[in-house]
């Protein structure tokens, strides 16, 4: 069950050819075009989609490095303590 609400989320898109106005508009020869805003709402929502993709990419990215660094950080303690070790001992 649908229950759409009249909101800045809301749009209706309805291509139809033979639509009473689209009738219309043959009879008086007008030039149709789709309307800019269903255009450029579908692309608003492709980007944003895009845009959504993009940022788990950089997350995904960033936790990787974070993770990567945190292994350095270790391996480079590790060797300070044997290094230390190393010196001691002679």
């Amino acid at each position: 069950m649908s229950n759409p609400v009249p909101d800045e989320n809301f749009y209706l898109i309805y291509d139809h050819l033979y639509s009473f106005e689209a009738q219309a508009w043959l009879e008086k020869k007008e030039k149709i075009d789709v309307p800019e805003f269903f255009k450029r709402k579908r692309l608003e929502d492709e980007l944003k989609n895009y845009k959504t993709h993009l940022e788990k990419l950089v997350q995904k990215r960033t936790d990787k490095l974070t993770k990567t660094i945190q292994q350095l950080e270790e391996a480079n303690t590790a060797l300070k303590v044997v290094l230390n070790q190393n010196k001691a001992g002679t």
